[in-house]
């Protein structure tokens, strides 16, 4: 698990270093993972349908620090795709947003199965391949 955590924590350096400039993303980046950080707490203890691996480190009570932080590049790489696939058109801001979730969707259509079958968390209801569809589609939503 170590591992893996010192190559997240070394992507988020990398990304944060090339945003260094850019006050509003790195803004929206605390945001988000505040947001999600408070949300996925919120769920796990309201509902209890997933869990962490206990090998992960730094839990801030039942998430992992690194998740949160982790998720704000995502879901702001998305909107950076969704911006430059939509630059040309002058889309309203929900176009934007729609395509955003939509892109989150597809990453974790992606990612879930996937850490799902390397430990990295579980989910006490699995769905189609080891995820419930609100364990995609509720990334994609926020």
């Amino acid at each position: 698990m170590i591992a893996l955590e010192i190559a997240c924590l070394a992507i988020l350096a990398a990304y944060f270093a090339a945003h260094r400039r850019e006050p509003s993303l790195l803004r929206d980046a605390l945001l988000l993972g505040l947001g999600a950080l408070v949300g996925e707490d919120t769920m796990i203890r309201a509902y209890g349908f997933y869990s962490y691996s206990p090998g992960w480190h730094l839990f801030v009570d039942r998430v992992p620090l690194l998740i949160p932080t982790i998720w704000a590049p995502v879901v702001l790489s998305a909107r950076a795709v969704a911006r430059a696939l939509l630059r040309s058109t002058d889309a309203p801001p929900w176009k934007e947003a729609a395509l955003t979730g939509a892109l989150v969707t597809f990453d974790a259509a992606l990612i879930e199965p996937i850490a799902v079958r390397a430990g990295l968390w579980r989910w006490s209801h699995p769905g189609v391949m080891t995820v419930p569809l609100i364990g995609i589609v509720g990334w994609g939503c926020y």
